[in-house]
């Protein structure tokens, strides 16, 4: 599998666990020769194991290894971060949501941040969106209306040669698994807020950085990881800038958007 130029080979004991893989994350599979970035190691456990029922992972550093319990998997990943063994159910969501941390802690550790956010692609570049659950970043994407969507909920921001893109990512359910692995350079990252009338205005460095921290996904972060992110952050507030959006709910947001680049 291939996200934002890092690729993660695949294992399973199971057969029935392969064929669901490769149907599923198909936009998304890698066909590259060389090494891979990380590996994940899938174990198929039928019991109900699972006792943590938050919707994010839980981790906790045990010696050498970092341990990950979710609601829906269990697992360890080194703590040089290139190997997740995860036992899972016969699920999808399940090994997507292995996936997820792996590749949240990935991206941090590869110049890179895995985004809560919505990402458009319009030229000459791709619009993130950005905020906390509620904020609107699913309703942004929907209002996109033919623009090309890489993420309604989760966005991969990594650094190249180039400066900053933003990539398409296959997680959020069947949707997004279907979703075209794309990518466009970064344009803007707004802070979403909704409000009665439309308004971008620049965050002061201070807070732009903490509203990006915010929204990062750092499910298995080691310490040394959470500065890299806080890195990434202050690489992003300086090199492409954070904006507030305050939107009302209705379909003219892109349109706004649109016209006050003209």
């Amino acid at each position: 599998m291939c996200l934002a130029g890092l690729v993660v080979a695949i294992r399973a004991d199971d057969p029935a666990i392969r064929t669901l893989m490769l149907r599923a994350f198909t936009p998304f599979s890698a066909t590259s020769s060389g090494d891979p970035d990380a590996r994940l190691d899938l174990r198929f456990e039928p019991a109900a194991i699972w006792i943590d029922g938050s919707p994010e992972p839980r981790a906790d550093v045990a010696g050498d290894v970092i341990r990950v319990e979710h609601r829906d998997f269990v697992g360890v990943i080194g703590a040089e971060g290139t190997q997740l063994v995860a036992v899972v159910p016969r699920d999808v969501l399940s090994i997507e949501n292995a996936l997820r941390v792996l590749y949240a802690l990935l991206l941090i550790r590869h110049d890179g941040l895995l985004l809560h956010a919505a990402g458009v692609v319009r030229e000459p570049g791709a619009t993130v969106l950005f905020g906390r659950s509620g904020s609107g970043k699913t309703t942004a994407a929907r209002l996109a209306r033919g623009r090309p969507v890489l993420g309604d909920d989760l966005v991969a921001l990594r650094r190249g040669p180039s400066g900053w893109c933003a990539h398409a990512t296959p997680f959020g359910g069947l949707a997004a698994r279907r979703r075209r692995a794309r990518s466009a350079p970064l344009r803007e990252l707004f802070r979403l807020r909704q409000g009665p009338a439309f308004e971008a205005r620049p965050l002061a460095a201070a807070r732009g950085v903490a509203e990006l921290l915010q929204s990062a996904v750092l499910p298995a972060a080691l310490p040394a990881d959470r500065v890299l992110a806080l890195e990434r952050c202050g690489a992003l507030l300086a090199e492409v800038g954070v904006q507030e959006l305050v939107f009302p709910l209705d379909n003219g947001l892109w349109r706004w958007l649109d016209e006050r680049d003209r």
